[in-house]
């Protein structure tokens, strides 16, 4: 017993003097991913010291630069997790540890837990939305795919820690349940990318997920890929390249994709958490592709990010669009992007622009599909019917 309490004593006295020593030997503060901002300095300038702008900029960065509270969350986030297997003692963490080293994002508990559930009511008039927008586009000779992605604990539920999780909460139906359902019953089938991955890990024993990251890996991302380009094509009714995935090793280096969660832990050696990835190979297989290759306008998260770069990597569309939660735009063209107004965007000209539009949400926030763009596309497409 007092060898253990020597052994703690010890770490926590490491734990202090190495955010000193840390600071005086590299002569920098440490930033907090996610909570420092950075700071440009005010020019040196007689107008600048009238109004008191240098003043205070040299102040600031001059603080920061004695300021050891950076290297003490640091020093203590990575005593939490060499004590208690804990990234942050602190309970609002956004990150927070799994079982076998998987960080998690903390976001998506409530939802693993079913607190918060939308009412199925609500959920249920969502379904009669999405329907009519597919219908909507149909009449324009557009395609649409509903993308519902799924996240770590929803993927993974035996990484969730027993302190994490709600009692009978898993014998509950989610909102995610009860949309899919209620579309099922209305002739639209979403690309569950659930049932999709779990099927293929099933069959190639390749994880979907990086151990550090919070978003699905490049593996997962080109399935779910490949199989929105299979449903594009069945609607459509057109040849498209088809995008086959196959793993040729799990030895790969993690991506920033995959690395995501380990970033905002602020740790202090975050690299002992690090683990290799599986390397994907990517096989296009051409068709007689007569004509022009479709063109994809998608809404939706981050998500989306990993899909957009496999799609153009591999170009099985001519031309993307991405609404990045319907507030910003990125074209695949020039790679431009500009923030967007919700009530002033031409939604009529962004589906004109398109063959196909890919709605994708989160299993956790399937009450917030379109993020406004379905409302505010049936509208625009309402007096054409």
């Amino acid at each position: 017993m007092w060898f253990t309490r020597v052994i703690v004593i010890f770490l926590i006295g490491l734990g202090l003097a190495a955010p000193v020593g840390l600071t005086l030997v590299t002569g920098s503060h440490s930033n907090l991913s996610g909570v420092t901002k950075k700071t440009s300095a005010v020019p040196f300038s007689l107008s600048s010291i009238m109004d008191g702008s240098f003043q205070g900029s040299f102040e600031k960065r001059f603080s920061r630069w004695l300021s050891l509270y950076g290297t003490f969350v640091k020093a203590d986030n990575q005593l939490s997790l060499w004590l208690f297997q804990q990234v942050s003692s602190n309970p609002k963490s956004r990150v927070v540890m799994g079982r076998n080293g998987q960080l998690l994002e903390r976001s998506y508990l409530p939802a693993f837990n079913r607190i918060g559930v939308p009412k199925r009511s609500k959920l249920e008039g969502l379904a009669d939305q999405i329907v009519a927008l597919r219908d909507y586009l149909k009449l324009r000779h557009k395609g649409f795919v509903l993308l519902i992605s799924t996240n770590k604990p929803s993927f993974y539920p035996d990484i969730v820690p027993s302190w994490y999780q709600v009692s009978g909460a898993q014998s509950k139906p989610s909102g995610y349940d009860i949309l899919i359902a209620a579309l099922r019953k209305r002739g639209l089938e979403p690309l569950d990318s659930r049932s999709l991955l779990r099927s293929a890990e099933a069959q190639s024993n390749a994880p979907m997920f990086a151990p550090t990251g919070t978003h699905w890996n490049g593996f997962g991302a080109c399935l779910v890929s490949a199989e929105l380009g299979e449903q594009t094509q069945r609607q459509l009714n057109r040849p498209m390249s088809r995008l086959v995935c196959n793993v040729v090793g799990v030895d790969g280096p993690p991506t920033t994709q995959d690395l995501d969660l380990l970033q905002i832990t602020n740790l202090l050696f975050p690299a002992s958490l690090i683990k290799s990835v599986p390397r994907t190979k990517f096989t296009v297989t051409p068709t007689d592709v007569t004509g022009e290759k479709p063109r994809l306008l998608m809404i939706g998260t981050s998500f989306c990010w990993e899909l957009l770069q496999v799609l153009q990597r591999n170009l099985l569309f001519s031309d993307l669009e991405f609404l990045y939660y319907f507030q910003r735009q990125v074209l695949s063209r020039g790679g431009k992007q500009r923030s967007i107004s919700k009530e002033s965007f031409d939604v009529l000209a962004a589906i004109d622009r398109s063959d196909v539009v890919v709605i994708e949400v989160n299993e956790a926030f399937v009450h917030r599909a379109g993020y406004g763009f379905i409302e505010r596309a049936i509208k625009a497409l309402q007096p054409i019917r």
